[in-house]
């Protein structure tokens, strides 16, 4: 099992390390560690996949507003890409009902 139980109110944190090819989250800006290695982004595409379970709500920052807790080393998508280039990140299907 990875990570940590979360309530109402934290902040969960996604870091993208395209140099080491891995995905670590962090929980009100303490790190959990990394949970995925070997992510792949030679197609230049990312696409962002969210799991809750029913009567879930959530916010998404990509870094237009800034962040509760900024990893240092580490840059906000709205940095990087377009505000176009960012909304086009939704254009993919996104599932509301894993279960976890």
């Amino acid at each position: 099992l990875y990570g940590t139980f979360w309530n109402t109110s934290d902040i969960i944190g996604c870091s993208l390390d395209v140099d080491s090819k891995t995905i670590q989250f962090s929980k009100n800006g303490t790190d959990l560690g990394i949970a995925f290695t070997d992510i792949s982004t030679t197609n230049g595409k990312l696409i962002p996949f969210f799991g809750l379970s029913k009567r879930s709500k959530f916010l998404i920052n990509f870094g237009k507003d800034p962040f509760a807790f900024q990893k240092d080393g580490f840059y906000p998508l709205h940095l990087i890409l377009t505000e176009k280039e960012v909304d086009q990140l939704f254009t993919v299907p996104f599932c509301f009902t894993c279960c976890f």
